[in-house]
């Protein structure tokens, strides 16, 4: 299988090789004598035999073959078309691997905002930002605009993604991630302390004088105990 670089140079190749451009498709004229050759009152009449196609010197490249239908001038257009825009195709190939080649595995700053790769780095944000509403099952958010600095509205952009995702507090407003870090901190700590005086709970029913009554409890607290770890 031919690579697109491997293409791209055939194509160079091919360009240096030929007759430069520019090409152009002229009409093959020809004539031929009508009649006997020896009637004086017949001549010869001019009919178009096909097209050749020349370059700017006026130097016939040659179709031979190509006839006189409309298909084949089309062909002819075509060819002449091709040679002609080659060089400046090359060139902007050329033009845009210089632009694009520095930007491989590239994870500094974004482009410039009139820089040729910038639209390319700006599609790959909005499908970042789409995935994680997508991974976070989020339909509707709102977009962060007036930072005035283009990181700042994408922060902000996807703050509002997760912070939808995220449950509401006791008003009923949607919580920020810092207010759920601090709410399960807040609740690990609660749920600490209260392991702490169940144990200690525990240690004091050892001395209850009834054994059923008392290793019943202990058996409950431990399972209680035993549930909190899992």
């Amino acid at each position: 299988m031919i690579t697109p670089d491997a293409r791209i140079a055939e194509l160079e190749r091919l360009d240096a090789a030929a007759t430069p451009g520019d090409w152009f498709v002229e009409p093959d004229m020809r004539s031929d004598r009508v009649g006997d050759m020896c009637d004086s009152e017949n001549g010869y009449r001019d009919y178009l035999a096909g097209f050749n196609v020349n370059s700017q010197d006026a130097e016939i490249i040659g179709i031979e073959g190509m006839a006189a239908s409309d298909q084949d001038e089309a062909n002819a257009a075509l060819i002449v078309a091709m040679r002609n825009s080659l060089p400046t195709l090359l060139a902007e190939h050329a033009a845009m691997k210089a632009l694009t080649e520095p930007f491989k595995d590239f994870h500094g700053d974004l482009p410039d905002y009139d820089h040729p790769m910038r639209c390319v780095f700006e599609s790959g944000i909005q499908y970042a930002v789409e995935l994680l509403a997508k991974e976070l099952g989020v339909e509707h958010w709102e977009v962060c605009d007036g930072t005035e600095e283009f990181d700042g509205d994408l922060g902000g952009t996807m703050v509002n993604i997760v912070c939808v995702s995220l449950p509401e507090d006791e008003h009923g407003d949607r919580m920020f991630p810092r207010d759920v870090h601090n709410a399960l901190a807040a609740m690990k700590a609660r749920v600490g302390a209260l392991e702490d005086a169940v144990r200690q709970y525990r240690n004091d029913m050892q001395w209850l004088p009834e054994p059923d009554s008392r290793d019943r409890r202990i058996k409950m607290i431990d399972a209680v105990l035993e549930g909190g770890k899992s």
